[in-house]
């Protein structure tokens, strides 16, 4: 059976319990006199003088208060003796700076119940009342020079601060605050309040659960001791409050709203779980260090011993989680799970120890978040498990597992990838249809044959730094040339894409693919440990370089495959001994374009046509299929200008290739009149060069392994300064 907690109303802070008021009012109060009392403290009419104030609300006189909180400290109070008869997460504190507990300037006749926003404090004396100090869990705690001038239940520390009994360690000092404490009783081995549980009288465990010295500080008083709101298989129909201890056996369906005050401790069964299903929703909301907890009702507790919190497509889309611990789920599935089509905020979350082979917290692909920040994962594995397109709603995430598992999807809307300190793990494909943007750091863990493909108007903005560079890797621990696929931009991509200071390694022979019609710029990158089925980088005809500059290749056996006419635009690269050369797909020059040399020689797939100005600066080398040719015709020309220490070299592309491997460069009659080749090497050829009714000049040219150099016909006008030419009878 469900125990409902009483109806709240009120400010800030947890509004004053009706029930307690009851309790507190005599005995004589009939049936009458207690619906008036309701109705009056419902009433909300603007005929009243003034609105009565509940617990936190700003006052200066009880008068201000609602009937019998007090004021003190300029906010309105409930009263008390000693802690137990405040909500959870208060404590029992003098109602001013009177050394006494009773009487004071407002009137109070005995201590108040110090407010959560009262309580905190960043250093000694900073936000504490008059005689209040901050201690060394950083909370305002009352003054004292002995036991006597604290509360029932309190201890004087040697620091001379009133303290509950189950805030200090065995030596009589306060725990600090995020220590994790020195186990015993009210935590277990994990520290104070920690995940260890108790054993209360009806056997259930007792224990608060949360701070085990992790990220999450948890400063709620120990539950133990305490009977839990039992609830047994059931169905939330209405909507309710909860605070203090609740004991789950079975499965709670949630068909309405519930709100989890701070402090407020959920412990449930081995097989049991939380559903959020039609009209469900979750308002979960500790704060800053009294957070809800949602733990094992085993002790001591362990990985998997409960199932999680499911969250329904069918329920309300207002779920928030704020302040909160999940611990000890994930027996069958995540312990916070938000299904397709649902939707939840999350705010300074902690899910921890979660049973193996689990997400921590799983976002179906569909599911979106309202708010992400302040999540964390420790003892998860995997941390977070979401589809591709939430992971643009992380806002600030932290793991100390392995990585973020995302789900493949078809990423169609705006989103930013932020870097959490541990990579994504793609599943499997990436369709980009929005503008992805990858920030420094991000790491993408791909899989075996896994790719991202770039189409319909996407485009990659894969913006490193030269600190912290964006890296496409293997997802393998142990990674190996060609563990995964590649980049694809299609022509249909937008035409904006931009891959800088980036790392792609373990990649394909083609790791990155730009498809005719498609644009991309590449800057500052890396590309390192690729197979030798393509080449690294490779440009298809008709497709377009926006920038290249600052790129370094690695064991790249065929760093980059691009066409004739677009060689020119790549501005700077370089390659290291373990990389090829640069495959070039032959095709005839239209536009004039000038090669200049990276230190990878250019190897061209067959004979090549040029109908423009080419020219060949100095250290170029061009390495020639077998039996293939270069033509200067239709006025186009060639023009090698080498140096004495930089010549341009003309040869086969095999190693101690015979003579006559390749054919020959021919200048024919319709090419223009000036083509040149200034310290130049021609080698492995048959003829070296043709010339037809044309000029040519072999200016400090030489030969070699060719079965002769130079062919001409009678109208031919070849000029050979500093060079020796063996003619082609």
């Amino acid at each position: 059976m469900l125990r409902a907690s009483p109806s709240v109303t009120g400010g800030v802070e947890a509004p004053y319990n009706m029930a307690r008021l009851v309790q507190r009012l005599s005995f004589g109060l009939t049936l009458v006199g207690w619906a008036a009392l309701a109705a009056a403290a419902c009433s909300d009419s603007a005929a009243e003088e003034k609105a009565a104030a509940g617990v936190s609300q700003a006052c200066t006189l009880n008068s201000d208060c609602s009937n019998p909180l007090v004021c003190a400290f300029q906010r309105c109070h409930s009263q008390c003796t000693e802690t137990r008869d405040c909500d959870p997460g208060q404590r029992c504190v003098k109602e001013s700076s009177k050394s006494s507990g009773a009487g004071g300037e407002t009137g109070a006749t005995d201590g108040v119940c110090q407010l959560l926003v009262e309580k905190t404090c960043a250093s000694s004396g900073s936000k504490c009342a008059a005689n209040q100090q901050c201690a060394e869990d950083k909370q305002c705690h009352d003054v004292c020079t002995s036991d006597s001038e604290c509360f029932d239940r309190q201890t004087c520390t040697p620091t001379g601060s009133c303290a509950e009994m189950t805030e200090v360690d065995d030596t009589g000092n306060i725990t600090p605050s995020g220590s994790g404490g020195s186990g015993g009783s009210s935590g277990g081995s994990a520290g104070k309040g920690g995940s260890m549980s108790n054993a209360g009288e009806n056997g259930q465990s007792m224990g608060l659960g949360g701070d085990d010295g992790g990220n999450t500080v948890n400063e709620c008083p120990d539950t133990k001791g305490n009977n839990p709101v039992e609830h047994q298989g059931e169905t939330l129909s209405d909507s309710a409050s909860w605070s203090g201890l609740h004991h789950i056996s079975g499965s709670l369906y949630i068909a309405a709203t519930l709100e989890l005050k701070p402090c407020t401790v959920v412990q449930i069964d081995q097989g049991g779980s939380i559903n959020l299903s039609t009209g469900g929703s979750i308002h979960a909301l500790g704060v800053s260090g009294n957070p809800v907890v949602f733990t094992s009702s085993k002790s001591p507790p362990a990985p998997g011993d409960w199932g999680g919190i499911n969250i329904q497509a069918a329920a309300n889309n207002d779920s928030t989680f704020e302040n909160v611990i999940i611990e000890y789920g994930g027996e069958y599935y995540s312990p916070l799970r938000v299904n397709d089509g649902a939707k939840a905020s999350l705010s300074n979350v902690l899910v921890r120890h979660t049973g193996p082979d689990v997400c921590g917290i799983q976002l179906d692909p569909g599911a979106s978040v309202v708010r992400f920040t302040g999540v964390s994962t420790e003892d998860s594995e995997p941390s977070l498990c979401l589809g591709a397109n939430t992971v643009g709603s992380l806002d600030s995430f932290e793991s100390d597992g392995v990585g973020i598992s995302v789900q493949s999807e078809t990423i169609t809307e705006d989103a930013t990838w932020h870097d959490f300190d541990v990579p994504y793990l793609v599943s499997s494909y990436l369709y980009v249809q929005g503008k992805l943007t990858l920030d420094p750091g991000v790491e993408l863990d791909m899989p075996a044959g896994g790719w991202v493909d770039v189409n319909n108007g996407g485009s990659l903005q894969s913006l490193g730094s030269a600190d912290d560079p964006v890296i496409f890797t293997s997802s393998k621990e142990s990674p190996d040339a060609g563990d995964w696929g590649y980049l694809q931009f299609e022509a249909s991509s937008s035409n904006d894409s931009l891959i800088d200071n980036t790392v792609i390694q373990y990649g394909a022979g083609t790791s990155v693919r730009v498809d005719n019609g498609a644009s991309l710029g590449i800057t500052n990158t890396t590309f390192r440990n690729t197979d030798d089925d393509g080449c690294a980088v490779a440009w298809a005809a008709g497709s377009r370089i926006t920038d290249f500059d600052g790129i370094e290749f690695e064991n790249t056996p065929c760093p980059i495959q691009v066409p004739a006419s677009l060689v020119g635009e790549l501005v700077d690269f370089s390659a290291d001994e373990d990389s090829g050369d640069v495959s070039v797909q032959v095709e005839t020059l239209t536009k004039a374009v000038t090669w200049s040399d990276h230190g990878s020689a250019y190897r061209l797939t067959g004979s090549m046509y040029t109908n423009a100005a080419w020219q060949l600066n100095a250290g170029v080398t061009i390495k020639m299929p077998s039996g293939g040719w270069l033509d200067a015709s239709q006025g186009g020309s060639i023009k090698a200008v080498g140096t004495a220490a930089d010549p341009v070299t003309f040869r086969s592309f095999i190693d101690d290739a015979s003579d006559g491997d390749w054919q020959y460069i021919e200048i024919e009659a319709t090419a223009a009149q000036s083509s040149s080749f200034t310290y130049t090497v021609i080698k492995d050829s048959t003829k070296g060069f043709l010339v037809y009714d044309n000029k040519l000049t072999l200016d400090h040219c030489t030969f070699e392994n060719n079965t002769c150099d130079l062919q001409k016909d009678t109208n031919a006008d070849v000029m050979t300064p500093s060079t020796e030419v063996s003619e082609c009878m």
